[in-house]
């Protein structure tokens, strides 16, 4: 979870992703093994549930592998809290899920953690969050670089401004680092122009999101140079 007061820096809780997310495979697959052959309905259920739960870990791992050391090394940003990177590319799609195995094991009565399965309910919550903290991140920073005392200048750092923040110009940055195809996600594959922009500039301000978070603001403003 993200945290804070004052002028304290940001705290990131980390969250045992990977721990958690076997878990709730075991438990699913136990509750499997347990169902009568009989009760196709459920089995199928719980069969999508171990699908996607599956496509989840196996998400988890190619941001790790692939996305995680790529961005490390193009932006020059140490990733210093584990999983912080792989949140913020949580969908809203991927809360339902999470949701029916809540409510399915809620009404079974089952014995089963919680706390793991509603962390998983607020991925893509905190994903969000860090949505809104990069977007705010980015205009400060942008303001920062083409700020001018001459007071003439002050039209065009507004029209500057909204080209560089606009979707359609973060899409293209979400593109650049492959932002949009690590994303973890149930949503069709064929989007509107518009959406697709929409997401791929969310997926960017979530991304300046933790990089405030791992290095602070000053370290956001000189990568946010790659925006002008």
């Amino acid at each position: 979870m993200v945290s804070g007061s004052g002028n304290a820096p940001l705290h990131w809780e980390e969250i045992q992703l990977e721990e958690n997310l076997n878990y709730l495979l075991n438990l699913v697959n136990e509750s499997i093994g347990k169902t009568p052959p009989k009760n196709t309905r459920a089995l199928r259920k719980m069969t999508r549930w171990r699908n996607m739960l599956s496509g989840i870990r196996t998400s988890i791992q190619h941001i790790e592998e692939h996305l995680q050391p790529s961005l490390e090394s193009e932006l020059d940003v140490p990733w210093n809290r584990r999983g912080l990177l792989t949140v913020s590319l949580f969908q809203p799609s991927t809360k339902n899920v999470f949701l029916e195995i809540q409510t399915h094991y809620s009404e079974e009565g089952a014995t089963c953690d919680v706390q793991k399965l509603e962390t998983f309910i607020d991925l893509s919550e905190i994903a969000k969050v860090l949505g809104l903290l990069g977007d705010a991140v980015i205009d400060i920073a942008i303001l920062d670089h083409l700020w001018k005392p001459d007071v003439s200048h002050a039209g065009q750092l507004t029209q500057r401004r909204s080209e560089i923040v606009s979707n359609e110009h973060l899409a293209r940055i979400c593109d650049r680092f492959g932002l949009y195809e690590h994303r973890i996600h149930f949503d069709p594959e064929t989007q509107e122009k518009s959406e697709m922009e929409h997401i791929k500039g969310t997926l960017v301000e979530a991304l300046f999101g933790v990089i405030y978070i791992e290095q602070g603001f000053e370290k956001a403003k000189q990568i946010a140079t790659i925006l002008l």
